[in-house]
Order: structure tokens, then sequence, then C-alpha cells
């Protein structure tokens, strides 16, 4: 049994989850026991003892969510635990954190401006260390009882938890160099702020955006908060974006916890190892200087948190990111050699073919490429080792994948190539060059904002008060710029300059008139951002606008009272006797929310509820409500007056606000401390909500019973009914539909409802008038249950919604065929057709105008029609394919515009049936296809693409063409570097003769064309069905020859090659762009 146990061990360093597994699944103790035996004398020689899972009397339990926390986790219960001083093993943790902390952050490497503590929790002990390093300490957890239990320890509040026996502890270990009291004072002033955090977060401190800090400290965190490897890179991935490049991390923890007790509840934790956290740490940029770790040494009160050891470690933060993108890198790599050690990826980007083929030349070593040997043994002697300058060259060269064109004046400087968001802007010497004046200056900014991620560093290298400059005999002209003008131009595109570096030139130079040279460092804001807000119920009232101010360009102001308006009017007029608000400007460094509005206005709840439906119809879809109200209050005194509020509780706002179309992103509860002479208000709470835009909300499946023919009152609107749900349904999604035939009422009680009178035809006929594909129908003659209730019959449909739809279709490389509009017909009102040769153009065309001689596709036709279920329509599918190819097009997709001279608006979908390996000669020229075509399609829209692999040539009569060899692999990296994402790809092996064509498989996919949005993400949602009821699915199955589909070999006609490759294709359509049951083989020669 044991051995045959130990056979089934997958890789040793995966053996900790496997004996955990083991454990779960209720194996014997004994063969455990012996098997980790096994395990560490064989395995594991060399790392700690408690890295590995130790069989225990309890199993893993399930992981503990946010939800659990906030109404399970009680702070005062936790706090119990650090009463320091009693031998326990509470003490035991206490004192191993404390004492490397005070050695790491007494060293003098820690110091600075700003440390944010990640998950604080209730304490404040390990914050008693790093205040004397650091002036701004930001405390921060995902609780908001954990916040309160903070704030009433720095406010010196009753009820406080006494941390003084930490406090001495920690000022012995640092040589009492202050009292106790001194201690706790200087913490009390360097704790700024107290802020809510999500490590799930892309900003975990959403809403909140800060500068990045100099440290990161996180103590028995991230254990609780992730449930598994994936979570925990996410958090780390997240928490490095709160911190400067260089910066130091410190996490504190334990090793081997599977959970902790908190009285009678308990939490789970994830099991870290010495293994996860490294390789975690490593994964998300950072550099580990040290780490400890000691094992348990109380063996006490394990009931209570199992945990086997515990560890601190220090790291460094090395890596920005996984992609930097270069503005205008021109023909040079220098500006390189630095960022390569900070990012995975590079793409450089440059707008003269000839930079751009100078770098390309460098990457490929060939003769005559400039030789940057001097400037890399500069860099690696900056860097402490000269020698590696052969190592520094070939990771620049590794790290460079793309050498794109790249026009800053444009909305889309990549165009047509859509790239995901990068980490890192870098732009050296371009954009006062490309910019002819400084509303391009402006404009280019915030074009090439749109290339990285809120949150993400610009890096800006610039010359200041230039107007020219000279290259061998030819002078260019140079946007003379300023310091102030780059900066402020910098700040409206939407960045937050973290510092500015300017050196000025004192040597005259023939070359240029340059004065000087600034380079700069910002970080784009990853707040909420605009052009308009719109502040309703102001009041008399100002500090709102004191950090929306930053935000949008243009701020409105309203209120009911005249008396309000006037008082903000007097402080804008900077009149004698307005209001001084700087006491306020200088602690604006603390969130402030929006008025105190709609509790005042509204005298009851279907009014308050009406009043956010009404402010509504202010803001557009996607736009963000922030709004600050009081909860549990009836009045507040302003000097002697007394004035009534409406009664609210969190609750009810939430409801309002959901009811009006509104998702609620954040939401923050702060209880009130305000004397009852003031207020009754119990507490305050501020939410950032979300306007419901429409198209976010589709689903994957619809379910209605009974419902239309009881809310339709006519065959046109039940008709209309369909379209109306078929909007919330993703594209290929399904409706279960349930409803009554021949039925003209039913009753409920004493009540007698009519409902609408019903064929079967009639539901069918709606159903399919919506966009979707009947899938199955149950048709029931009778219900079970008697006529006093109700009559008809029941009927149960399954349908989806057809996949891809729109106005237009272009298909690339069209060929003397039609076959592929056959289903793609039903789907797009206009078809356009192309091609590269004249002869296939005019094929088509006969086909299209019935001449006599042209190819007769009426077989195949016939065969699509059974597909869709109806073979008797073949005539019907004929003339709808005339009526949509509309044009047939000349077409090259080796050039930037594949239909030039012609210029077309961009289209819903491109096809492309065996075209691009017949056309282009080698890989570059083929990716160079991808991107051109990609001009042709409207972002999100699709591309259905079908190419042989593994191909050489084909023959077609008596002559041999040569194709591009092609691997799978290949086409997809060329389709992903063209912008497109792909939702799905199939793939088929085919035997064909020798002597007509030495391909080994064909494959079809279908991709979707990136949507850059402004938050900076390029995702799609909807996913194409899967192909699983294909017959040609398999990808072990050849296909076999299935004879001739027609006969003679005319122009038009199809060899061998082409009958598999077509019905390949034409199931493949079929179901796209119809999606119908695929339960019917393609034709044989019989057909």
């Amino acid at each position: 049994m044991l051995l045959s146990q130990i056979a089934e061990i997958p890789a040793s360093r995966e053996l900790c989850g496997w004996l955990k597994l083991r454990r779960t699944a209720g194996q014997g103790h004994l063969a455990q026991e012996l098997l980790l035996w096994v395990i560490s004398g064989n395995f594991c020689q060399g790392e700690s003892a408690f890295d590995i899972y130790k069989p225990r009397d309890h199993v893993v339990m399930e992981f503990t969510g946010g939800d659990v926390y906030q109404k399970q986790f009680d702070p005062k219960v936790y706090l119990e635990y650090f009463h320091f001083g009693k031998g326990s093993v509470e003490d035991e943790f206490l004192e191993f954190i404390l004492k490397c902390f005070c050695k790491i952050f007494t060293s003098g490497v820690l110091k600075g401006g700003t440390l944010i503590d990640i998950g604080s929790g209730p304490t404040i002990y390990q914050l008693l260390p790093a205040c004397g390093s650091f002036e701004n300490i930001i405390a921060t957890d995902y609780l908001d009882q954990n916040c309160q239990e903070i704030t009433k320890w720095v406010k010196k509040e009753p009820g406080a938890f006494d941390w003084s026996s930490v406090v001495q502890y920690v000022c012995q270990l640092e040589g009492n160099r202050e009292t106790c009291a001194e201690k706790e004072a200087k913490l009390r002033r360097s704790i700024k702020q107290v802020l809510r955090c999500d490590v799930h977060q892309s900003n975990p401190l959403a809403p909140i955006s800060l500068a990045q800090a100099d440290c990161l400290l996180s103590t028995e965190c991230l254990e609780s908060a992730c449930k598994d490897q994936a979570s925990f890179q996410v958090a780390l991935k997240n928490l490095s974006s709160l911190l400067k490049l260089g910066g130091h991390l410190v996490l504190g923890g334990v090793l081997g916890c599977t959970f902790y007790r908190l009285g009678p509840q308990k939490f789970s934790s994830m099991v870290f190892t010495e293994e996860i956290l490294k390789n975690g740490l490593s994964t998300a940029g950072f550099a580990i200087v040290e780490f400890n770790a000691e094992p348990r040494v109380f063996k006490t009160n394990m009931e209570d948190c199992d945990f086997s050891g515990k560890y601190v470690i220090l790291a460094r933060k090395d890596k920005e990111g996984d992609t930097l993108i270069d503005i205008g890198s021109g023909p040079s790599i220098y500006h390189f050699l630095f960022a390569c050690e900070s990012f995975r990826e590079i793409i450089a980007t440059d707008y003269t073919d000839q930079n751009r083929e100078e770098m390309q030349r460098w990457l490929r070593k060939e003769p005559g490429a400039f030789d940057w040997t001097p400037i890399m043994k500069y860099v690696c002697e900056l860097e402490g080792d000269r020698e590696k300058w052969p190592e520094k060259e070939e990771k620049v060269r590794r790290a460079i994948k793309q050498v794109l064109k790249c026009d800053v004046t444009k909305p889309k400087p990549l165009a047509p190539v859509v790239l995901p968001p990068a980490d890192c802007l870098m732009s050296s010497l371009c954009l006062e060059t490309a910019c002819k004046d400084l509303p391009t200056y402006q404009s280019a900014l915030k074009h090439i904002s749109s290339l990285v991620k809120p949150g993400g560093h610009f890096i800006l290298s610039t010359v200041l008060e230039e107007n020219f400059y000279i290259v061998g005999r030819h002078t260019f002209s140079n946007l003379y710029l300023e310091r102030q003008v780059v900066e402020e131009a910098v700040k409206e595109a939407g960045f937050v300059i973290n510092w500015v570096e300017e050196i000025r030139f004192k040597l005259h130079s023939s070359i240029t008139d340059s004065k000087g040279a600034c380079i700069l460092l910002a970080r784009k804001s990853s707040g909420i951002k605009g052009d308009t807000l719109i502040d309703l119920g102001s009041g008399p009232a100002i500090h709102r606008f004191l950090s929306a101010c930053e935000s949008f360009r243009e701020i409105i102001a309203s209120d009911y009272t005249d008396q309000n308006w006037e008082e903000v009017q007097r402080w804008l007029r900077k009149e004698p006797g307005a209001f001084d608000w700087t006491p306020i400007m200088k602690y604006i460094c603390e969130l402030e929310g929006d008025s105190l509005c709609f509790d005042v206005a509204c005298k009851d709840i279907p009014t308050y509820q009406s009043a956010f439906r009404n402010i509504s119809s202010l803001l557009k879809p996607g736009g963000y409500l922030l709004f600050h109200s009081t909860l549990e209050e009836h009045y507040y005194a302003v000097g002697q007056s007394k004035f009534s509020t409406l009664y609210l509780e969190r609750e009810m706002i939430e409801e309002a606000v959901r009811e009006a179309g509104f998702v609620i992103k954040w939401i923050e509860e702060t209880r009130n401390t305000l004397p009852p002479s003031l207020t009754d208000g119990k507490g305050r709470c501020i939410l950032l909500a979300q306007k419901w835009a429409h198209r976010a909300f589709t689903v994957d499946c619809l379910l209605s019973s009974l419902c239309f023919n009881g809310a339709c009152k006519d065959i046109p609107t039940y008709q209309s009914a369909f379209r109306n749900i078929s909007s919330l349904l993703k594209p290929g999604g399904h409706l279960l539909f349930f409803s009554t035939l021949e039925g003209y009422y039913y009753r409920i009680g004493q009540r007698k409802f009519s409902a609408l009178c019903l064929e079967k035809e009639m539901v069918e006929e709606a159903v399919r008038q919506a966009g979707f594909v009947i899938k199955s129908l149950s048709e029931e003659t009778r219900f079970n249950i008697p006529p006093s209730l109700a009559n008809g019959k029941k009927l149960c449909i399954l349908a989806q919604k057809y996949g891809i739809k729109g106005d237009t279709l272009i298909d690339i490389g069209t060929g003397p065929t039609i076959h592929q509009f056959l289903s793609a017909c039903e789907s797009f009102r206009e078809i356009i057709a192309s091609d590269y040769t004249d002869q296939n153009r005019e094929e088509v065309q006969r086909w299209l105008r019935k001449e006599p001689r042209a190819f007769d596709w009426t077989p195949i036709v016939k065969y699509v029609c059974e597909l869709e279920g109806d073979r008797e329509k073949w005539p019907e599918k004929e003339e709808k394919v005339r009526r949509a190819v509309k044009r047939y097009l000349k077409c090259d997709v080796t050039q930037p515009n594949p239909l030039a001279p012609l210029v077309l608006p961009p289209a819903d979908c491109l096809l492309s049936t065996l075209c691009f390996d017949g056309a282009c000669k080698d890989i570059p020229t083929y990716r160079s296809a991808f991107r051109n075509i990609s001009s042709l399609l409207k972002p999100g829209g699709h591309l259905l693409f079908h190419s042989t692999i593994e191909e050489h040539y084909y023959m077609v009569g008596q002559h041999k063409f040569s194709t591009l060899y092609l691997e799978k692999e290949v086409i997809e990296e060329a389709v992903r570097q063209a912008g497109f994402v792909i939702k799905w790809i199939e793939e088929t092996r085919v035997n064909i003769p020798p002597s007509l064509a030495d391909g080994k498989k064909l494959c079809i996919f279908l991709a979707q064309k990136c949507t850059p949005r402004k938050s900076g993400s390029c995702q799609f949602r909807a996913t194409h069905p899967s192909f699983s009821a294909s017959p040609m699915s398999s990808k072990d199955e050849p296909v076999q020859s299935r004879g001739r589909i027609t006969q003679g070999a005319t122009p038009g006609g199809w060899e061998f090659r082409e009958q598999l490759s077509s019905a390949f294709l034409i199931l493949s359509l079929s179901y796209l762009f119809s999606v119908p049951p695929l339960n019917v083989l393609p034709p044989t020669s019989g057909s």
C-alpha cells in the first residue's frame, strides 16, 4: 500500500501539497508518517523542518471569506493574545517579530518619508520599531472594526488597548534611547491616516490614490487574505504598485499554519512555506535581502493556532512590471540598458522606417550594425561589473520583443496594432521633435497616456528651450519648450509628477541651440477623472473640491438656498469676510467626502429614492457618484437653529442607490463622535457608485417561464419582447423558454387573468426573428391541472443566440469561391469579397450575374441549408448571397492598406480562407499581413481565419504552387501580435495524396480585435461556445477522402484539397454565424 502511494507522488517540489491532499482524503496515519520520513530524508535535504507540511489531527478547512471576517472577527478577543510577558506561544511570536523588526529598522537601510502598513489589524506593535525611521505611517486594514480600534488608540480614547508592556520591550531592544511615553507619542504623531485596504484590488487603497511609498510593512495579513498561491501572487503584484522602485517590503508571519481561532470562531490560513514565499516575491519583482525563520518552540495551544514556524523577510523592489513601451526609440538602444533589468518585455517604437530597420539590424546581429559595446561597458561599470557587458547585450536582445511603428499625433499611436496597457512608458527626445505646436504636444501626451495602465509610470526625457538640431548636413526644427510647460502638459495628460531633474548647458554647441534638458518621473493617476463634476447640495462649503479639482477640468456647484450660493461666491471672489478654508486645505492629505444633501432635502423615503433617480439623469453611463451622508440622524444644529433630517440607515441608502441604476463599488462607515447638542446622528457613510452601463450587463443564459403570454397584449408586442430580452444575452448564449399554447386564461384564487393565445408556429417565428436558433423543442398536449385553473398546452424551447452578427463582413482572399458566404449572409447585411487575382474576381462575378458557364454551387448550397434545418430553401439561400455580396475588390495583404486605393469604414467581421499561406513569402511578411488587415476591422470586431498547417505546396490542375510552411503556434503568435485575442481554435488532421498537397492539418480560429478601455484593460468577457458537437472536433481522427463534390475541373472547380478544407470550413462557419445543431456529416460524392 505504501509503495503504491509513493508511486503516485508527483514532482518533489509538490510533495507538501500532495501530503496535505492525502491527509484530507483520509489515508492511513502509519503510511503518512512513514512516507513523511522517506521524503524528508531523500527529497527535502537542506530545507527547514517546518517547511514540510506535517500531518495533524485536523483537515484543512475551507477558506474564510471577507464577509465572514466582517461579521465574525472580534478585535477585542484578538487583542487578548497581546498581553505581553506571559511566557506563552504568543510571546514567542512577538519576541521573534520585534527582534527582527528592530534589527531591520535600526540598521539605517530603511529610511524615508512614507511607510504603509498593509493589514494592520487592530494592532500597533509592528509599527513601534518603524516610527523612528519614517515620518509618515499609514495604517490600513480590510475590516472597519480594526481601523476603529487603531484610531481609538491613536486618539487615546477610553477603552483603547494598553500596549505599554510591548512598548517597554521594544524600548529595551533599542537600548532605552527613549522612554515608553516618548515612543508612544512618536508613533501617534507618525500615524497620519488609517485607511481601508483590500489586497485583491489592483489599487489596494481604492478609491484613494497615494504617491508610492518608500516602504511597505505587512504582518500576519497575506496568509489570512489569500486562499491559494495564485491569489497570493496577485496580492503581491497589487501591493507592489504602492511601492517605489528600489523601495523595501518587510513581511512577517507564520509558516505551516492552516487555521487560527478567536473564541469559538475558526479562521482559515494559507499554508506558507519558505519556497512559496521566495517564489512569490521573486515572481512579483522583489529581491530578497534577508530571510529570517525559526521553528515553533512552544507546542501548547495547538488547538488555537497550528503554525509550525515564524518568518520575517526584508525584500527590495527591483522590477517595476512586465512591459515597457518606449515611444520614439530612434535607432538607439542605450536607454534599454537599465530598463532590461526591470521589465520582462520591452516594445520599441518609432515613426521612421530607417530607425526601426537600424534597430532590427542590431537585434539580428547583422554586419554593419552599430557597435554599442563601449556604452554597454560603461553601463555595466556603473552597475558594478564592467566585464558583464556580453550578458547585458544578450539580455537587451531578449527583452526587446517588438519594434513597431508609432505616431504620437494619432489618438492610437500604435495603430493598427492594439496592445494591452503597459506598466511603464518611456520617451526620450521624441515629442518635442514630433509636435509642431503646443496643442499638438499636449494632445500627444494624452494619446500615449492610453498605452499605460492606471498607476503605471512615465519616464520623459526632453531638451529645453531648443529651436533646432543638426544631424549631418540636415537641420531639423524643434518645438521650443520650457520646463513649466512640460510639467503642465504632463499633468493635464493625467499624470502625477513624482520628481523632476533639470540640467543647464553651459557650453555653446554648433549642432543645437538648446539651453538645457530635463528628465521627469510621473505616475498615471488611478483615481476618478473626467471633464465635468457636478456637486449636488454644495452648501456654503468648498472642502470637497480640494481633491476633485485635481481630477476634473470643470466643477459645477449647486445648492437650493441663495445664502449658501452667495457664501461660495464670496470666497471665489476673495471678498473680505469670506470663510477661511486654509486649515482644511492644509489637512487635505486626508480624503474628504461629498456633501450632506439628500437627508436634508428629502422629506420621506419615496422622495429620497426619487432624488437618486433624478440625479442619475445628469450622469453619463459608466460615470461615478461619490456620496456622503449621515446615518440614524433626526436633527442637527447650526448656531441657535435646529434642522430636521430624514432618518436613514445604511441599508436604506444602499437600496436607493441600486434602485436608481448604480453599482456600489465601495462603501465606508464611521461612527459619530459629535455631542448631542450638535446632532443625534450615530454615524456617517461615504460610498462610491458607478452608473449602470447597460452594455456591461450581458449574461450567459436567460430563463423565462410562463411570462410572455401574460405580459404581451398582441403578437407584435410578443415579437418585440423577444428582441428586447435578446439584448441582455451574450452572443452564443442560451434561452430556456417555457410557455402555454392555445391557452387564453389562467386563475389565481378567485381572480381570472387573460393570456395571449399562441400557436407553436407563432412562438417559433418570434424566437427566430429575435436572432435565436432553436436547438430543441418539447410540446405536451395538455397541462396536468384542471381546466378550472388554466387551459392550453405546455411548450418548452431551448434556443441559442446567433454567434457573430453585424452590418459588414470583408472576406480577404475570396478566390473563385462563394461557399464561405452561405452562412455569413444570414448574419451580415453587406459582404465585401476581395482577391489579388483578376481571374478569381471574374469567376465570382460570373456566378453573381448568373452567366452561362458559371460554376454550379447548388450541391454545396443544399448541404448548408440542410445544416440550417431546411434543405429545400437553397434557391432562397443563393439569392440571399447574391444580394449580400455588394462588391468584389482587389486586395493585397502585404500592403498597409490591403484594399488601397480604396478606404472603407472598418468592418464588423473579417473572414479569410487559405489565403495568407499563399500570399506571404516569409514569417515577417505573414505577421505584417495580420497587422495590415487589422486596420480594416472595428475594435471589438471578429476575425475568422482558416489555414493549412505544415504545408509546403499544393496542386491546381498541372500547376504546383508553393505555400508558407506554418505551425499552429506561429499562427497564434502572429494573430496576438496584431492585436487580437483568440477566442477559439480548432485543428484537424487531413490525409491528402502527395500528388495534390503535402499539408498535414487544417485549423480554423475565431479572434477578437482588442478594444482599449479607459481603465486600461484589454479584456473580453464573451467567449464563443465550444465546437464539441462538430464531427471534426477530434484531433486524432484524420479526415478521409469523400470524393469529388462537383464534376469537372473548371477554373472555379474544387480539387481534393479544397474539398477537405471547405467541408471543414462550412461546418465551422455554419456554427459561428448561425449556431445550428451540427448533426450532419459533410457531403459525400453522392451528394
